[in-house]
């Protein structure tokens, strides 16, 4: 049988992080550095740890400026996680995730997992 992996790398490997940026946004936050390079990776590792709720705290924060992002959708798919379905909704409108071309099929993901969740969604039935 193959052992399972680490499954903590492959959340890494696909959001531009590992052990090594972890630790070190780790150091840098506790000297206070809250930039959002820091908060992308405590983000990515809190999501690694499926501390959804930490998860979107960090991804909120990593965020350059306001508007459509990566880190905006993974704020909302961590909501989502957590079980703050109108918190994932809110992001959703607050950044414009469905209207920006780059990221409305991602954010169709997101409203089907809102829905999955027992949520009814704004979206039209197609």
């Amino acid at each position: 049988a193959l052992a399972m992996p680490d499954a903590r790398a492959p959340i890494a490997w696909l959001l531009g992080s590992d052990a090594v940026l972890a630790d070190a946004a780790r150091r840098l936050a506790a000297r206070g550095d809250g930039s959002p390079e820091v908060a992308w990776q405590l983000g990515v590792s809190a999501l690694q740890d499926r501390d959804y709720a930490a998860a979107a705290r960090h991804f909120g924060s990593a965020a350059p400026e306001p508007g459509p992002s990566q880190a905006a959708l993974f704020e909302a798919y961590s909501l989502v996680r957590a079980g703050q379905l109108d918190a994932a909704r809110a992001v959703g409108a607050r950044t414009g995730l469905a209207a920006a071309p780059a990221f409305a099929s991602a954010w169709r993901s997101i409203e089907g997992l809102i829905e999955a969740a027992g949520a009814p969604t704004d979206r039209p039935s197609s």
